[in-house]
């Protein structure tokens, strides 16, 4: 008889204990995307409540990135850079603990794709276009300069 009461016990208990735990319920960045303009923030949105101790990490090719912050709210934790993240692989880490006091940790990898621009080089033609107005007259005035001394 002791054993049918405790193991209707443990079946009833069974369901609460399960749903104490939490599940990543949203990310960005999202597993496996290709970010394409600059990320200054990573968040990790959780189904259920974390505890504050919970952490972030971020690594590029086994070398580890410092967040300039993490914050940890009810259900998510976020970390920012103020760093631009140059184009790679990367691993967002996350540990946290549940509010039942479960640790749980996941990965999510992504890599950083962002585009070289155009107006980069435009940009660096403009200048050299601009600048060379002001050689061509440094230069006349470096040969005035030059047939106006005496030898």
């Amino acid at each position: 008889m002791k054993k049918i009461v405790f193991l209707i016990s443990v079946l009833w208990m069974l369901p609460f204990m399960v749903s104490a735990h939490t599940t990543v319920s949203n990310s960005t960045p999202e597993e496996g995307q290709a970010i394409k303009e600059e990320l200054s923030s990573m968040k990790v949105e959780f189904a259920g409540e974390i505890e504050k101790q919970s952490t972030l990490t971020l690594k590029q090719n086994d070398t580890e990135i410092p967040l300039d912050s993490i914050t940890v709210n009810e259900k998510e934790i976020i970390g920012t850079v103020t760093t631009p993240l140059t184009n790679g692989s990367y691993v967002l880490t996350w540990k946290i603990a549940a509010k039942d006091g479960h640790a749980m940790t996941g990965d999510i990898p992504f890599t950083v794709e962002i585009p070289e621009t155009k107006k980069t080089e435009t940009e660096e033609t403009e200048v050299t276009e601009s600048e060379a107005p002001k050689l061509k007259e440094s230069t006349e005035q470096s040969r005035e300069n030059t047939l106006e001394e005496p030898h």
